[in-house]
């Protein structure tokens, strides 16, 4: 059976994340939460005591414009494996938002997503992250 890497604080969330290797962007702690830094994108992270906080921002080309596409409450045992996927240098998140709802429609492997990346609708405006310095 395979443990599941389980930080109990956001201090311990981001030294696990600088130690990590391939992973992209610039971390920082912020007080009481991760603000991790792409060249088109932002991650904001937290951890309380019974669950974990992830927010993606898109940096904004226009004033009118929303920044934060995506948020959700994942466990404590699964936001590390969550914030490395978005931060590997080899993935790709993909963000679909609709006009009721925001979902991950995918986040992995950039070699095994099987849409062309100039897809920009599918049931919902898709959002293409791809982690970079």
């Amino acid at each position: 059976m395979v443990q599941k890497i389980s930080p109990q604080t956001t201090e311990e969330l981001y030294k696990m994340l600088i130690e990590t290797p391939n992973l992209a962007g610039k971390l920082e702690l912020t007080g009481d939460a991760v603000f991790w830094t792409f060249n088109n994108f932002w991650v904001y992270a937290s951890l309380d005591r019974n669950e974990g906080y992830i927010e993606v921002n898109r940096n904004k080309k226009h004033w009118w414009q929303s920044s934060q596409l995506l948020h959700w409450h994942p466990m404590k045992d699964e936001i590390y494996e969550y914030l490395c996927a978005i931060g590997n240098k080899n993935n790709i998140l993909v963000i679909r938002n609709g006009w009721l709802f925001s979902d991950i429609f995918y986040l992995g492997k950039e070699s095994e997503y099987k849409y062309h990346p100039d897809k920009k609708w599918h049931w919902g405006r898709l959002h293409y992250l791809k982690p970079q310095d």
